[in-house]
């Protein structure tokens, strides 16, 4: 079982924080009271930021009580961390995006006996990119067409009525044409709808009381088909 690995990633196989597997851990070593592991940084850390000028931040949780834990870039370099009060081992984005691309080794120590027992005990720790946007791809289809429109629906998961804040994001491969919505709020400024970029917003009764957003779009500046428009549901992790 040596080499499993623990990402602490979502359930939905279809869900992206914006790199793949951001962050992933295996344990390399271990005794009655601590343990060794790797931490590999992917290449294109960091995801898409929640909210641009506020950096977002890794949280480490091991399934046990962590009294120490030291990071460190080959034998030299130690890469600063915090001890949040939930027990979460923090790394800031400062620190890891520089790394990206490479492998940290990491050092814990616990009460004895408390720690992991086998290798493949490393899917049980939580690698969580916190302060990050997750995009979900959604379904944007017409149900009536005519030339140079239609008119359709954007079809939701039932998870968003879960999710803290979320909104939907609509790309069109033109700009300039009339774009509608139901059962949403069309948030966009005029700078996104100068590149064809809608952002919608869903009321909290239609969120708890529909599937979907209803939209129609009148098309003059370009011609194209709803499989050239991309939806994607976005949610700002914490």
């Amino acid at each position: 079982s040596d080499g499993e690995s623990g990402t602490g990633g979502s359930d939905s196989g279809d869900e992206t924080q914006g790199c793949d597997n951001c962050l992933t851990f295996v344990y390399t070593g271990m005794k009655d009271n601590a343990a060794t592991g790797d931490v590999t940084i992917s290449p294109d850390f960091p995801p898409p930021r929640a909210v641009p000028d506020q950096p977002g931040r890794v949280e480490i949780r091991f399934p046990f009580d962590v009294s120490r834990a030291v990071f460190k870039l080959g034998k030299r370099t130690t890469i600063p961390s915090t001890k949040a009060a939930d027990g979460a081992l923090v790394l800031t984005e400062a620190d890891l995006a520089p790394l990206a691309g490479r492998t940290l080794s990491v050092t814990i120590r616990f009460s004895r006996g408390t720690g992991p027992k086998c290798f493949s005990q490393a899917d049980r720790v939580r690698v969580e990119p916190v302060g990050y946007a997750a995009h979900t791809p959604v379904a944007f289809a017409y149900e009536q067409e005519w030339n140079g429109g239609g008119m359709g629906r954007i079809t939701l998961p039932d998870s968003r009525r879960n999710l803290p804040d979320w909104w939907v994001e609509v790309q069109f491969p033109c700009p300039d044409f009339a774009f509608q919505v139901w059962y949403g709020i069309d948030q966009s400024t005029d700078e996104q709808k100068s590149r064809g970029r809608y952002v919608i917003r869903q009321p909290e009764w239609e969120t708890q009381n529909t599937d979907h957003i209803g939209f129609t779009v009148q098309n003059s500046a370009c011609t194209f088909t709803a499989d050239d428009v991309v939806a994607t549901l976005v949610s700002a992790a914490a």
